[in-house]
């Protein structure tokens, strides 16, 4: 059962009553928490975000949180619920109790929108805290493609943001769905978005993280009725001293669903990824299939990267596989490519590029998908 729904003001009231899990909590044991800390933290630091911005397409709501609370009152349960768990519960509690604007997307039942929905929050890295907050709801028989971004200009500044984001997918409903993070290179982040998938409902979700110094993401996937299915794929680039702690849930609870995982890392410098995937799988949720894979290139001998697969499987009729690979480049591959003209740079972020390709050619906007290909290119250098 889900915790009841709070207001701005309660939400204020359980942060200051909240503190970080112990250091020993398994979510935070790797990740340096004191940057979420939250010490200085007032009531009037939160800017208004509210993640608008591009032409809406036809036949689509979308409006920000806040004019979508005043027409529908009824939204109030799902914006101002705790779903995060304990945890979480003293980022979630902060971006409750300040966000502004927020951003609020409606596609109603059997709409099929060929444009993108495009949700951009541009961060300020001169205010020192942000908490952006979306709400994304695609009817039954709907089909969408949404792109969430967090983006800000070059800054050596060290602004800190907690993104709280929620995806409901009604029966039948498909949805393609891209969320980019390419922060300034001293922004502290945190991202959670819990899905939830009707009957035969279908996602196609894409992550693709370049930017940030300390970044944690928290990707949590309910496929809720029969026949759901999801396929969730991880771009993540790291350098200098970056710290990415990505953790994912692929919980099924329905029968007959299928879930599919592909996360991937490389790493230069001293920059360290922490994965995490749980993949779990209810005792009535039978004749499931489940599948997790996360790759990790090690640009650098002083990177590093973990990888923790937890599979909770308590039916027996299930088919359920997960695997990880970490190493660095293949030298003849460098060679190769070095012997028709490249020097070993170029051959580097050629081979970087080409172990994401398969993951940025799902991304469905061309022109999208081509700004990424730049970034991801710009930052295997």
């Amino acid at each position: 059962m889900s915790a009841p729904a709070l207001t701005s003001t309660l939400a204020w009231d359980a942060f200051k009553a909240s503190v970080l899990p112990a250091p020993t909590t398994e979510t935070w044991r790797r990740f340096p928490r004191e940057v979420f800390a939250f010490e200085r933290l007032r009531r009037e630091d939160a800017s208004a975000m509210t993640g608008l911005g591009r032409p809406v397409p036809a036949g689509v709501e979308v409006t920000t949180l806040e004019e979508a609370l005043k027409a529908r009152p009824e939204l109030a349960a799902r914006v101002f619920n705790l779903s995060a768990g304990d945890d979480f519960r003293r980022l979630e509690t902060a971006n409750l109790a300040l966000w502004r604007g927020g951003a609020f997307v409606r596609v109603p039942a059997g709409v099929k929108v060929a444009e993108p929905i495009h949700l951009e929050f541009v961060h300020d890295p001169t205010q020192p805290y942000a908490f952006p907050r979306a709400l994304v709801m695609i009817e039954d028989g709907a089909e969408a493609v949404v792109v969430e971004e967090h983006r800000s200009p070059a800054s050596d500044l060290k602004p800190v943001s907690a993104a709280f984001s929620s995806l409901r997918l009604g029966a039948g409903a498909k949805a393609r769905y891209v969320y980019v993070q390419d922060l300034s290179k001293g922004s502290s982040h945190f991202w959670r978005q819990d899905a939830s998938l009707g009957r035969a409902a279908v996602l196609e979700h894409s992550s693709v993280m370049v930017g940030g110094s300390r970044v944690k993401t928290e990707l949590s996937v309910a496929l809720e009725g029969t026949l759901a299915h999801s396929t969730l794929r991880g771009v993540l680039l790291g350098r200098a001293d970056h710290v990415s702690d990505a953790r994912t849930t692929q919980h099924h609870k329905a029968a007959k669903t299928r879930s599919d995982l592909d996360f991937r890392a490389a790493l230069r410098d001293k920059a360290r990824s922490l994965y995490t995937g749980l993949l779990r799988i209810e005792r009535d949720a039978p004749d499931c299939e489940a599948y997790q894979t996360n790759k990790n290139l090690l640009l650098s001998d002083r990177a590093r990267a973990d990888s923790t697969p937890v599979l909770e499987i308590l039916p027996d009729r299930v088919a359920c596989k997960h695997a990880a690979t970490s190493g660095p480049l293949e030298e003849p591959e460098l060679f190769y490519l070095q012997t028709r003209g490249l020097d070993r740079a170029e051959a580097e972020r050629t081979l970087v590029l080409a172990f994401f390709q398969a993951l940025l050619d799902t991304v469905p906007v061309d022109s999208l998908r081509a700004r990424l290909e730049a970034l991801v290119a710009r930052e295997a250098l």
